[in-house]
C-alpha cells in the first residue's frame, strides 16, 4: 500500500499519540515541558536524598548529646583533667605521701542552707567521718558572710572553673589533678562517698 505525504505525516502523529509522544511539528512546544518535569524530578531528588540523610542525622546527634550529658553526670559537673593551685599545694603533698584521692569541700555554712544540708546530712554522720580518715584526704573550706575569701588558697579555689555554686566538691587524684567535681546537694552520704570512689 503506498501513502501521500500527507497520509504518511498523519500516520506518523496517530503513532506517536499512541506511545505518548508528542506529534511531529510540536516537539518545540513540549521541549519546554520536558525540561520543566525534568528540573521537578532532580528537586524530588535532591529532597529524598536529604529526608534520607535527616532519617540518621537526628539519631545520631541524639545519642551523641546523651552519651556526653551521661559521661558529665558520672564524672561530675566539673572540669576533669585540671589542676590545683599551687596554694593548696600541702594538701597534694599529703595525698601523694598517703597515695589517696583529695577531697576539697567549698562551703558556705553561715549562710547557705544546702551547705548546712551537707553539714548535717552527711558531714556529722559515722560513714563519712570513718571514710575520710580511712581513703581520702579531705579539707573543707569555709565562706562565710556570703562567700568572703579567708585566705588566698580560699581565692585560688574560687576561681577554679569546677566551681560552679556553693556547696562544691573538687575530687582529685594524689597527683592534684582534678577527676571530678560537682554542686549542691541531695545525693545522700552512701551516694556521694560512692561517687568519689568511681573517680
Amino acid at each position: 500500500m503506498v501513502f501521500g505525504r500527507s497520509n504518511r505525516i498523519k500516520l506518523a502523529r496517530l503513532t506517536n499519540r499512541k506511545e505518548g509522544m508528542p506529534p511531529q511539528g510540536m516537539a518545540s512546544l513540549a521541549a519546554p515541558d520536558q525540561g520543566r518535569a525534568k528540573r521537578a524530578d532532580a528537586d524530588f531528588r535532591r529532597q529524598r536524598k536529604f529526608a534520607d540523610m535527616n532519617s540518621w542525622v537526628k539519631p545520631a546527634i541524639i545519642l551523641t548529646v546523651t552519651y556526653f550529658v551521661l559521661k558529665t553526670m558520672r564524672d561530675g559537673w566539673g572540669d576533669k583533667g585540671g589542676s590545683l593551685p599551687k596554694s593548696v599545694s600541702s594538701l597534694v603533698t599529703k595525698a601523694t605521701t598517703l597515695d589517696r584521692k583529695l577531697v576539697i569541700l567549698l562551703t558556705g555554712s553561715d549562710w547557705c542552707p544546702p551547705c548546712q544540708a551537707m553539714e548535717r546530712g552527711m558531714l556529722g554522720s559515722p560513714e563519712w567521718q570513718t571514710f575520710a580518715a580511712k581513703e581520702i584526704v579531705f579539707q573543707k573550706y569555709d565562706f562565710p558572710n556570703g562567700g568572703e575569701a579567708q585566705s588566698p588558697a580560699h581565692e585560688d579555689l574560687l576561681k577554679l572553673p569546677a566551681m560552679k555554686g556553693f556547696p562544691t566538691l573538687v575530687v582529685t587524684n594524689s597527683k592534684g589533678t582534678i577527676l571530678g567535681s560537682r554542686s549542691g546537694f541531695g545525693g545522700g552520704i552512701e551516694e556521694s562517698i560512692e561517687w568519689i570512689r568511681s573517680l
